[in-house]
């Protein structure tokens, strides 16, 4: 007896697109003879290797009949070819036949038609928007010709229609793809081949590459720079203190991005996150920056930078000012019937752009409720007048409050109070030289004449032979006073003289051709010690009739016809380096001048250096404040001062726009002294 078995492979269906092929395995057993083997459960063996890979084991139950041909095993199997398109079959058969042919083995191998298979792409992982990149095909077969696609995300496919056809291709990436990230500086972008064998679609191959957003990608920017007052456009520049600086920004995304912040930096001294912004009186001259940004939601920022120019600009200053009385030609005379006002003054050029006037002012002085008066203009249009000079007329019994005002573009600026006191002189000596007048002009020879209210600290000695007179001309009358050493006696009256004669015992003797009414001598009471420099608030006066009156100044003054006095000093001095002078009224006015040949700084405000300075007052001097004044001229540049005082110290603060130096200041005080 034998067994012939037969072992055939066949392919019997093939898929391009899946990469498959349909395989038939078919074995079977022919018996001759009389041997058989109809067992049930008896198995044989069957191995499959696919592509060279692992070999698979697989079992199939059988019999084998008497004289008959079996079909062991008919089976189609799917063979999965290999990325190339390749593809094998290997089948290894096994069989115990349990009779006298024993154990029988088969192999077979079959080679697949090989499947068309498509382009495989490929480029960097990672490139740049607007860049080339350099794009691979892999092609799998010379007769197949592809195409090339890019795809964003889930957004449909884009043919690359510039592609040539050819295996290597650099292919630039529009920036335009850039809207496809509108929050991120990258985006990922799919390139996809078509492959095509003539007409028939064969496959598609894809990759994957990572594209940046190039910086070139960022927002616009534009700035617009304005002065709210259109300061800039009139003198060419913005101003130091006048000029503000308005500040509005235009910005755009780009390809898609928003824009998400806003930044504006004018110097160091102002700065905002919205798109417009004014900022305050510019402090400072020179350059100055204006820094914008602008940042869209990729995080791109865009900066501008704007330089402006500040021209310098300080108010207007008034310094070295003085108030003397004068004539009419403006020659000196402290009698006079005019006012001097002389004074310097600074303005701020501004490119000869800025107006520059100055003009003096008075009023009587203690009338502050009254307007001021102008007195004249002088020196307009000159930006540094020095030593200039207002004559007006003054009332030569009126002490005068004067200032001056010095006006440009932007303000006016007003000097500290200065004082023109009424007609006055404190001492004249007459050509002869034998003649003085105090408090007034000397006009009489050989005489000593004074104008001003007599206190004397000490007693006065009279060295005469005969009882002295003195004369009080009241306008009409001459008032004789005539006082009698050696009796404590004292007569006043009409057309007296000094051939009048009196006893000691108060007897007047008068001469035959005297005419008019006389006063007779009259006990008085004697003067004690304790009496000597105090200010009597009487004066003992006779009437026609010979009575005995005491009277007050005032009262005394009506009664002669002679106008009520004004208010005068009572008492000048000096206290704790202070001048001061007390009026009869109760006014008080402090005065104090300091020089220093380098006051230093305690530092800077706004460009301005500046010193805080506090003198003490003299004590229990003082009792209300009213009016404080302070100036000062320190360093070579413009300075002012600003003052305040209490009961006890002066506080100043002086500013210059350089720093240090020498100086001179100015302080005084009005107020009260009871």
């Amino acid at each position: 007896m034998s067994v012939i078995q037969t072992l055939t492979l066949e392919q019997v269906g093939q898929s391009i697109a899946n990469n498959t092929s349909k395989v038939r395995i078919k074995w079977t057993s022919q018996q001759t003879g009389s041997s058989y083997n109809d067992a049930p459960g008896d198995k044989a063996y069957y191995y499959i290797t696919l592509n060279g890979g692992t070999r698979t084991e697989h079992t199939v139950a059988f019999t084998l009949p008497q004289n008959t041909t079996k079909t062991i095993l008919d089976t189609i199997i799917t063979v999965n070819h290999n990325p190339d398109g390749t593809g094998s079959v290997k089948v290894d058969t096994w069989m115990n036949t349990e009779i006298s042919a024993g154990v029988i083995e088969q192999t077979k191998t079959l080679t697949l038609d090989t499947i068309p298979r498509a382009s495989v792409v490929s480029a960097p992982k990672t490139g740049t928007l607007g860049s080339a990149l350099a794009v691979k095909i892999d092609r799998k077969s010379a007769s197949f010709t592809d195409k090339l696609y890019y795809k964003v995300g889930s957004k449909s496919e884009v043919q690359i229609t510039a592609y040539d056809g050819k295996t290597t291709y650099n292919w630039t990436p529009p920036v335009s793809l850039a809207t496809n990230a509108p929050n991120s500086t990258k985006l990922t972008v799919t390139l996809i081949t078509k492959t095509y064998n003539g007409s028939t679609y064969v496959g598609r191959s894809e990759c994957v590459v990572e594209l940046s957003i190039p910086t070139s990608v960022a927002p616009t920017l534009s700035v617009a720079l304005s002065d709210p007052y259109g300061i800039s456009t009139t003198y060419g520049g913005y101003v130091q203190m006048r000029s503000k600086i308005k500040v509005e920004l235009t910005a755009a995304g780009s390809h898609g991005s928003t824009i998400k912040s806003y930044s504006i930096k004018v110097g160091n001294f102002y700065a905002a996150t919205t798109s417009s912004g004014t900022t305050d009186y510019l402090p400072s001259s020179g350059n100055v920056d204006v820094v914008c940004s602008v940042t869209d939601s990729r995080g791109r920022t865009t900066t501008k930078t704007q330089p402006v120019t500040v021209l310098p600009y300080s108010k207007p200053t008034i310094s070295a000012i003085s108030a003397t009385r004068c004539n009419q030609d403006g020659s000196a005379n402290r009698a006079g019937a005019y006012g001097k006002v002389t004074f310097s003054a600074a303005i701020t050029k501004l490119s000869g752009k800025n107006t520059a006037a100055y003009k003096v002012q008075y009023r009587a002085h203690g009338a502050e409720t009254e307007r001021w008066t102008d007195a004249g203009s002088v020196a307009n249009g000159n930006y540094s007048p020095a030593n200039v000079y207002v004559v007006f007329a003054a009332d030569t019994d009126t002490r005068y409050a004067v200032r001056v005002v010095a006006t440009d573009k932007f303000e006016s600026v007003e000097s500290t109070i200065r004082d023109l006191p009424a007609a006055f002189i404190l001492m004249d000596l007459a050509k002869s030289k034998k003649s003085v007048g105090v408090g007034r002009e000397c006009d009489k020879e050989n005489t000593f004449q004074v104008g001003l209210y007599s206190h004397f600290e000490k007693p006065v000695n009279q060295e005469v032979s005969s009882n002295p007179w003195y004369g009080l001309n009241d306008g009409t009358n001459q008032w004789h006073l005539q006082a009698f050493q050696d009796s404590n006696k004292l007569a006043l009256g009409l057309t007296w003289d000094s051939s009048l004669k009196i006893d000691t015992n108060g007897n007047v003797t008068l001469p035959e051709n005297l005419t008019g009414k006389y006063l007779t001598g009259t006990w008085l009471q004697a003067t004690a010690a304790t009496d000597l420099g105090k200010a009597p608030p009487y004066v003992c006066v006779f009437d026609a009739n010979g009575w005995l009156y005491k009277r007050k100044l005032s009262e005394l003054f009506s009664d002669m016809g002679i106008p009520a006095q004004k208010d005068y000093v009572v008492e000048r001095g000096t206290s704790s380096s202070w001048h001061y002078e007390k009026w009869n009224s109760g006014k008080l006015e402090l005065w104090r001048q300091t020089t220093s040949s380098n006051l230093g700084t305690t530092g800077q405000i706004n460009g301005w250096y500046y010193r805080a300075y506090t003198m003490a007052l003299p004590s229990n001097l003082l009792k209300t404040i009213q009016d404080v004044q302070c100036n000062c001229v320190w360093g070579t540049g413009v300075s002012f001062a600003s003052g305040s005082a209490d009961a006890a110290n002066f506080k100043a603060i002086y500013f210059s726009n350089q720093k240090g130096g020498a100086g001179t200041f100015w302080h005084k005080i009005t107020g009260t002294w009871k």
